[in-house]
């Protein structure tokens, strides 16, 4: 199954298999701006609709479903949500809004988890949970910051700025496109990260245990290789967070676009 929303304020659930819509959901006051499945099962899916999270059971019979026939609706965000994402458990929900925050939703007891201190100065456009780690996420926004959160900790444990001094190429751009974080992706292994930049640039972030020239975890099929303790030191001291070992940069692809980089 695949989900798109749109500014028409209506999700569509298409079944790739037969190129036909499987279910169509409507009634949304604002466009729907994300989506997302739970690896919890096969017929949840989770809808941003302005400020409002929706759980719609795809298994109902009807082909159209409009908000009353939700199964959950959660009024969470200050302001319109731009991205939703489930993690690898299916157990919490974060979201990201225009207001810059982050916030965390128990999927098992459908309660919002404390407020967390706004890092984001700007718009929080994107927001992916680390693959393997529970209650641990990573954000970008239009303030050009990526900040990597700890939900146990109850609080953003790195702040990386993507405006760091570049190469004259992706200086040249930045005059006109600066670098807001447009998107992010994040490698199943957990120890590498793809930021997408307004500049048209994709800038590379790892941890210290996966150098950018070593194969990862996932692609080897077997554990990670272990960091020296120098470079578990570096990591650490670009954290915010006490213990954290962090991001660390890693390189930056200049000429990926010509403009913003909107998904990745």
């Amino acid at each position: 199954m695949l989900a798109s929303g749109s500014e028409d304020k209506t999700c569509r659930i298409w079944d790739l298999r037969t190129d036909k819509v499987h279910k169509a959901l409507t009634g949304f006051d604002s466009s729907v701006t994300t989506t997302a499945f739970t690896p919890a099962d096969s017929h949840t899916i989770y809808v941003g609709s302005g400020d409002k999270v929706y759980t719609y059971d795809l298994r109902m019979d009807s082909l159209l479903l409009n908000t009353t026939q939700s199964t959950r609706c959660y009024d969470v965000a200050e302001d319109e949500i731009n991205q939703i994402h489930v993690n690898h458990k299916g157990s919490y929900l974060v979201a990201c809004d225009d207001a810059g925050d982050i916030r965390v939703l128990d999927l098992r007891s459908h309660k919002w988890m404390r407020h967390l201190d706004r890092k984001h100065h700007n718009i929080a456009m994107t927001v992916q949970f680390i693959p393997k780690k529970e209650l641990q996420a990573i954000s970008g926004g239009m303030d050009k910051l990526v900040v990597a959160w700890d939900f146990y900790k109850g609080r953003a444990i790195q702040v990386i700025d993507t405006d760091n001094p570049q190469p004259e190429g992706v200086q040249s751009k930045q005059l006109f496109n600066p670098p807001f974080v447009h998107s992010i992706a994040v490698h199943p292994s957990g120890t590498r990260v793809a930021v997408g930049l307004g500049d048209g640039t994709v800038q590379f972030l790892h941890t210290s245990a996966d150098p950018p020239n070593a194969p990862t975890a996932a692609d080897e099929g077997l554990p990670s290789a272990g960091a020296s303790k120098k470079s578990k030191k570096k990591a650490a001291s670009g954290s915010s967070g006490k213990g954290s070992e962090g991001w660390l940069l890693g390189g930056r692809l200049i000429d990926a676009h010509a403009s913003a980089i909107a998904t990745m």
